[in-house]
């Protein structure tokens, strides 16, 4: 989708080139009859007015084409250029990405202009309701950047400018340049910087203005990520030792039940140990043997 709403590379230069070569067809034409006319032998003047003839026949061919592919339902070429280099190139088109429950880009093409909510897409989050727009063309298009989402309404963010710099569509790559309101930019991908923002966002209260804070903000978010994951291994360390420490004994047991005469003989506690063994085995599975090569 927003690859048909990109700007048509060098499209000026192939309009102009095509402007030069029809100006340079009429002129030619208009120069081979003034040959005609000023230029006695009859052969030259029968040439000239033969090949003004044919410059004109194919402008003239070439004009009803034009036209007629712009009438039809579906144009076809160069209707079909036309229209989409005054769209994309002198009109101009928007991206507006956010991000959806899972934390993947939700990416939507709009024309320049065209208000873009949650009404227009249903998959904004509670969490994070931040909208970047980038401006993917247009003659003086400058359309603010930045926006956040509550109830179908907008509330911008107009020092913060955000550039699109690469835009890969098979790995859904969204590189952005962004500068705040101090002039200061950075290089990083779309989505670290809409998660940054939102994190910083709700910690202030909605004073984020700068890269200063919001890199602050996630230093110390990163921190407290780094504390919490190494509480959590440092709980599956403990939690493996006493795992460890419960197979060895009930492994232990079987072993010494095995090996009390008494209990062989006992029906009931045979039943206890077979069912010792089943849950043993239940909740220690035996590592399946690797298969040896002949």
């Amino acid at each position: 989708m927003l690859k048909q709403a990109l700007p048509i590379p060098s499209g000026g230069l192939k309009l102009l080139y095509a402007i030069l070569t029809i100006a340079a067809t009429l002129k030619g034409s208009a120069l081979a009859i003034y040959t005609a006319i000023v230029n006695p032998d009859s052969n030259v003047g029968f040439l000239c007015i033969a090949f003004a003839f044919a410059c004109w026949i194919g402008l003239f061919i070439f004009a009803l084409w034009t036209a007629f592919s712009f009438f039809r339902l579906e144009p076809t070429w160069p209707g079909t250029w036309l229209r989409r280099y005054w769209q994309n190139n002198v009109i101009g088109n928007d991206a507006c990405i956010h991000l959806d429950k899972d934390g993947e880009y939700c990416t939507h093409a709009v024309k320049r202009g065209y208000k873009f909510t949650s009404w227009n897409c249903n998959n904004f989050t509670d969490e994070n309701r931040f909208l970047i727009r980038l401006n993917l063309g247009g003659w003086g298009n400058r359309t603010l950047n930045l926006f956040q989402e509550i109830h179908n309404d907008l509330i911008d963010f107009e020092y913060w400018e955000i550039k699109l710099k690469r835009l890969g569509f098979y790995h859904e790559d969204i590189t952005v340049i962004v500068r705040d309101g101090k002039g200061d930019s950075l290089c990083l991908e779309a989505k670290r910087f809409l998660n940054t923002f939102n994190h910083s966002h709700q910690k202030r209260g909605g004073h984020a203005g700068d890269f200063a804070t919001l890199l602050h903000d996630l230093l110390n978010y990163s921190n407290h990520k780094y504390n919490q994951w190494l509480e959590e291994r440092n709980n599956a360390v403990i939690v493996e030792e006493k795992l460890r420490l419960a197979e060895d004994t009930i492994r232990t047991t079987l072993e010494d039940l095995d090996e009390t005469r008494r209990f062989i003989k006992s029906k009931d506690a045979q039943e206890i140990r077979e069912g010792l063994s089943a849950r043993y085995d239940e909740i220690f599975p035996p590592e399946p043997r690797k298969s040896q090569a002949a």
